[in-house]
């Protein structure tokens, strides 16, 4: 498999990392990323509709690049709550960061908001992602 159009034009929005991990999950597993950068209306309507728990900057999607992505599963059976499908994306996301030292964190982990269709990137080789990538669009 490959990454189609839509991933590609959201990944452009992310740091590069983001398009080589994707790049080696991809060859395992179907998905699609429909979400990298938020700039600030779309990360306060987030907020405010209580699909974020951030408002911005503080989310990891607000830098440019982004440090996060959004994805769905490929082929999408359209339904948000097969918390498995993500998962499965998710976990083969990870193990392919890791064999590159990078961490990565996964929102189907988290208590509350959980949030099964997020990824976030968090050091490589133990360097905070945050050292390199600071800038947040205007």
């Amino acid at each position: 498999m490959i990454l189609n159009s839509r991933s590609k034009r959201n990944l452009d929005t992310c740091i590069p990392d983001a398009l080589v991990v994707c790049e080696d999950t991809i060859k395992e597993i179907g998905f699609t990323v429909f979400k990298g950068h938020k700039g600030m209306e779309e990360q306060n309507d987030n907020f405010l509709k209580k699909l974020s728990g951030l408002e911005y900057p503080k989310g990891r999607h607000n830098p440019f690049p982004s440090l996060a992505l959004d994805f769905y599963p490929s082929p999408f059976n359209g339904n948000w709550e097969d918390d498995a499908a993500f998962e499965n994306v998710a976990r083969i996301f990870i193990a392919k960061a890791a064999a590159r030292g990078i961490v990565v964190a996964w929102g189907g982990d988290w208590k509350k908001p959980k949030d099964t269709d997020h990824l976030e990137f968090i050091s490589k080789n133990g360097i905070p992602y945050e050292k390199h990538y600071l800038k947040i669009d205007p």
